[in-house]
C-alpha cells in the first residue's frame, strides 16, 4: 500500500493536510449550508452530504478502492452500481 499524497508513497500529517485542503469543497457554497441548516435527522443530512461530495460506497467506488472486484448493481444485475444508478436507474428504486 502506499500514500498517493506523496511522491514516494510514505504518510506525512502535512501530506494528509494538503490533501484535505486539495479537495473540491468549497465552504461558501450554498449548498453545503443548505443541508446542514434543513429540518431533518442529522442521518440524512449525512447521506445527503456523501452523496453531494460523490463519497456514497457504492460497487463502483468499493472496485476503485480495491475492496471489491465486482462493480455491478447486486439488485438489478446492472453494469456500473453508481451513484446516480442506486438513486434513480434502478430498477428496484424505480418501482419506489
Amino acid at each position: 500500500m502506499a500514500w498517493r499524497h506523496t511522491p514516494t508513497g510514505a504518510f506525512t500529517v502535512a501530506s494528509a493536510y494538503e490533501g484535505i485542503l486539495c479537495t473540491s469543497w468549497d465552504v461558501c457554497d450554498p449548498k453545503w449550508s443548505c443541508i446542514w441548516s434543513l429540518p431533518i435527522a442529522q442521518r440524512i443530512r449525512m447521506f445527503l452530504w456523501l452523496v453531494l461530495r460523490q463519497h456514497l460506497m457504492t460497487n463502483v467506488e468499493r472496485v476503485h478502492r480495491g475492496l471489491s472486484s465486482d462493480p455491478s448493481c447486486l439488485s438489478c444485475g446492472c453494469y456500473n452500481e453508481t451513484i446516480l444508478h442506486i438513486l434513480r436507474d434502478c430498477p428496484l428504486v424505480r418501482s419506489f
